[in-house]
């Protein structure tokens, strides 16, 4: 899922919104796993870097706007896909970070994407269903 970062520190940009939290991964295969989140975002791309204790980076996703291409950056290397994440991923993600509530459903590719967003104070909440994974987690926003 498109919730997974890297070797690579996020870049500062110049008017983007950038938000910090954690994020829970529950899969029918494996055991709960925890890392932390953070997000950049601006007009041209969205920047999701996800981060374990003790390990450090463990993704970068990097969503260009324009091209609407991803790219995935890990130890292991990188690689650009464009068919595993809904295509309009930026505007979910404006959708879920400046609404209060925000609940959506994608199927794309025989897949189904489910996001639901609340604001709880200073917090965004989501839940993410996406194939036999669930996604858990919250975000502040930075500054």
């Amino acid at each position: 899922m498109f919730l997974l970062a890297s070797c690579l520190g996020v870049n500062n940009y110049s008017n983007s919104a950038a938000y910090k939290g954690k994020v829970i991964l529950n899969t029918l295969n494996s055991k709960q796993l925890s890392f932390s989140i953070l997000l950049t975002s601006n007009k041209n791309s969205t920047i999701i870097q996800i981060q374990r204790p003790f390990y450090g980076n463990f993704l970068q996703i990097k969503y260009d706007n324009s091209t609407k291409l991803m790219k995935y950056i890990s130890k292991d290397g990188s690689y650009e896909i464009d068919a595993e994440i809904p295509r309009n991923i930026g505007n979910i993600l404006n959708n879920c970070l400046l609404k209060d509530n925000y609940v959506d459903e994608v199927l794309e590719s025989n897949q189904s994407f489910n996001i639901e967003c609340f604001k709880s104070n200073d917090r965004t909440n989501f839940n993410i269903k996406y194939k036999n994974s669930f996604f858990e987690g919250f975000l502040i926003k930075n500054g």
